[in-house]
């Protein structure tokens, strides 16, 4: 017990200091999910992007006859897909085909962003 006393001492005065200076007085940020939408879409391609104006991404994926496409849990067809919709799309046999692609309705609200003073 008592080689254990000395050698706990020392690993608390080692610790860091920040490790026990964050807590209540810590400033909480916002979280803004980053959401995946449709931009354009046709009968043989979809293009998708996020909505996060810090990071703007685009991506268009090649659309097959073997491609699933579900809205809101039901099997679709890309036919019934709108730009504006929330997206998810699984990459095929390769990176540009989708191999399954679930939409949801268009968001009512987009999400707001920090916005820095």
């Amino acid at each position: 017990m008592k080689k254990i006393l000395p050698l706990l001492l020392a690993c608390a005065l080692a610790a860091p200091a920040g490790v026990f200076a964050k807590g209540k007085n810590a400033p909480k940020k916002e979280y803004v999910p980053i959401h995946t939408t449709i931009t354009s879409v046709s009968d043989t391609s979809i293009t998708i992007g996020t909505n996060d104006p810090k990071h703007p991404q685009s991506k268009t994926y090649t659309v097959t006859k073997d491609t699933v496409v579900e809205l809101k849990g039901v099997k679709s067809t890309i036919k019934d897909l709108q730009t504006g919709m929330r997206v998810s799309v699984s990459v095929g046999r390769t990176a540009d085909e989708a191999e399954r692609i679930s939409a949801g309705d268009i968001p009512k609200d987009p999400p707001k962003h920090d916005k820095k003073k």
